[in-house]
């Protein structure tokens, strides 16, 4: 019997949640990648995608004259479930709608992986309060 998709995410979405999805309507390739949930609010959910090019995103923010500090290292773990070494760029985010994370389970293009550590989390906070492009109020990224 299969479980429904929306029990899965249900019984998986909270802030910290790592997820393996393939969204190239938000990432512009077909090549899954690591997003973290750092706010749930209502029907919406709010992630960071992870990458393992640190040179790209420190030139991206060095060009825009943005703090290094809101590039955030997290190191892979069991907890985790990161296979690599990754960088979070905590100066832009993707705000989806629940439902869009449904339809990615439905068609096999997102899997539940671990959950961010406290310490982690408290981070990739640290970093996003250094960003002057993030617009979330940061009461709402709490874990």
């Amino acid at each position: 019997m299969e479980i429904p998709a929306s029990f899965v995410l249900d019984s998986s979405l909270e802030v910290g949640r790592v997820y393996y999805i393939k969204a190239p309507e938000l990432i512009q390739t077909d090549e899954p990648h690591y997003f973290i949930v750092i706010g749930i609010l209502e029907d919406n959910s709010y992630l960071l995608v992870s990458t393992t090019q640190l040179d790209k995103k420190i030139a991206w923010v060095r060009n825009r004259k943005i703090p290094d500090d809101t590039i955030c290292y997290i190191e892979p773990s069991s907890e985790n479930e990161l296979k690599k070494d990754s960088y979070l760029n905590c100066n832009s985010y993707h705000e989806v709608k629940n439902q869009f994370l449904i339809q990615k389970i439905e068609s096999g293009e997102l899997v539940t992986k671990g959950i961010i550590s406290d310490t982690d989390f408290e981070k990739i906070r640290n970093s996003i309060k250094q960003s002057p492009l993030f617009d979330i109020p940061i009461e709402l990224i709490t874990k």
